[in-house]
């Protein structure tokens, strides 16, 4: 029996001496491979894998280092939003006065925005009977945000930041299938000249004023193209004047409290945009509705010191963050904050929920075309600028393991969609050895 004892011991302390060098091997092989792809695409990467089920993380690589982000910020604005915003997005604020009807936004990003269906102006602004006054709430951030690139001011995913979104701050142009022109809102119609060019098709607005240039292929059948257009509270009031078909006045305070809301859409209506489209306005607006709801102001920077005084107070210290969706430069988050972001999503959110919310790679959003479109079970949020692509989120190994990662990887010169395939094969190296 004493010989069973020390046999038996002899295994145990045998395998505690070969398990560690083989997850130490298995360590070695996965840093060759990252360093494989840093070689060829002469980057910076930091990658981190914790395991669910041990509660541990399995491997890191300059996990502690500041990264640009990018779009990966916005799993920060939809911790945020999850804890903060009602599951109903209040759209108005307002209340009668005899003849007239004092109103104002909330910031919320979806009033007649075209990628939420079904929109149409709330009951209390056919009321013909009444005079309708918006009252504008301070908006305390420039338009655009600290750190975005100046020249992007006429791309789509550059629109403004404002106290009272329309049209998702966006003027847009489609040709359909049967010719027809459609152009959203109408009321920039008079400000836009049409030439043809040889070129595919774009629209863009002169830099200091809402005059635009659409320039149109006449071989393209179809299209779509969109631009920002100047924000302004008087802009705001004409569009929704144009739409109502009724004066729109503007006024800067109301004699009595605005006490009345009406709701637009779900919030998990505007996260799924927020995530799977990864629609920038949509992530600054929410930021700011966040931070009017905490702080009682419309301002972005207020907003995230109350969060790293709560939410994100174990990561504040090593994180810096300035937007709501990425698009600045003075971003830097190393991949153990995005970890904590992932596990503090995955403790507080149900799988079922978040599941729904992230997009899944090759199946949804900005992941659809990746392992040309096998549905593999990683849900997860992309990051990708010049010199930027980065990825975290959720996955299920061959073995049935659920990680969270995080695959951070800047600074090459080569473009996005080559980093991209490269995570790609570190993902499959990962979900088939883990």
């Amino acid at each position: 029996m004493k010989k069973s004892y020390f046999l038996i011991a002899i295994f145990l302390v045998a395998q505690l001496l070969v398990y560690p060098k083989e997850l130490s091997a298995q360590k070695r092989k996965l840093t060759r491979y990252i360093h494989a792809i840093q070689d060829s695409l002469n980057s910076h990467m930091g990658v981190v894998l914790y395991d669910i089920t041990k509660e541990k993380t399995v491997y890191s690589l300059n996990e502690r280092k500041a990264f640009t982000p990018a779009s990966n910020v916005k799993l920060l604005t939809y911790l945020a939003t999850m804890h903060h915003l009602t599951d109903s997005i209040p759209a108005f604020q307002y209340m009668n006065r005899n003849d007239t009807i004092y109103f104002t936004s909330t910031g919320d990003p979806s009033f007649l925005n075209p990628l939420f269906q079904g929109q149409f102006p709330p009951n209390f602004m056919n009321d013909t009977s009444c005079t309708l006054v918006y009252v504008p709430d301070t908006l305390y951030d420039f338009s655009y945000g600290k750190g975005w690139m100046w020249d992007d001011f006429t791309y789509y995913f550059s629109a403004q930041k404002s106290a009272a979104p329309i049209y998702g701050n966006l003027y847009t142009v489609k040709k359909d299938s049967t010719g027809n022109m459609h152009f959203s809102p109408g009321y920039f119609v008079p400000h836009t000249a049409i030439t043809k060019t040889l070129e595919p098709t774009k629209i863009v607005r002169h830099a200091y004023e809402n005059s635009f240039k659409l320039n149109i292929n006449p071989d393209d059948n179809e299209f779509e193209v969109s631009t920002p257009f100047l924000y302004h509270d008087s802009v705001f009031t004409a569009i929704l004047s144009e739409v109502i078909g009724e004066n729109v006045y503007l006024q800067q305070s109301a004699p009595l409290p605005l006490q009345k809301t009406t709701y637009s859409f779900p919030k998990d209506s505007l996260i799924i945009k927020l995530l799977h489209d990864s629609d920038n306005l949509i992530a600054e607006q929410l930021l700011l509705m966040i931070s009017k709801k905490i702080t009682d102001s419309l301002k972005t920077e207020a907003g995230i010191t109350a969060l790293e005084n709560s939410v994100f107070h174990d990561i504040s210290k090593d994180i810096k963050w300035v937007d709501g969706s990425g698009l600045s430069r003075y971003n830097l988050l190393s991949p153990w904050a995005i970890l904590f972001v992932l596990k503090k999503i995955y403790k507080e959110v149900p799988e079922s929920i978040w599941k729904n919310h992230f997009p899944q790679v090759g199946k949804e959003g900005t992941l659809k075309q990746m392992f040309d479109q096998e549905p593999l079970q990683i849900y997860a949020k992309s990051g990708s600028m010049s010199g930027v692509y980065n990825l975290s989120g959720f996955l299920y190994t061959k073995k049935g393991n659920l990680l969270l990662f995080s695959i951070l990887n800047n600074h090459f010169v080569v473009s996005s969609k080559e980093a991209r395939k490269s995570t790609e094969g570190l993902l499959k190296y990962i979900i088939d050895k883990y």
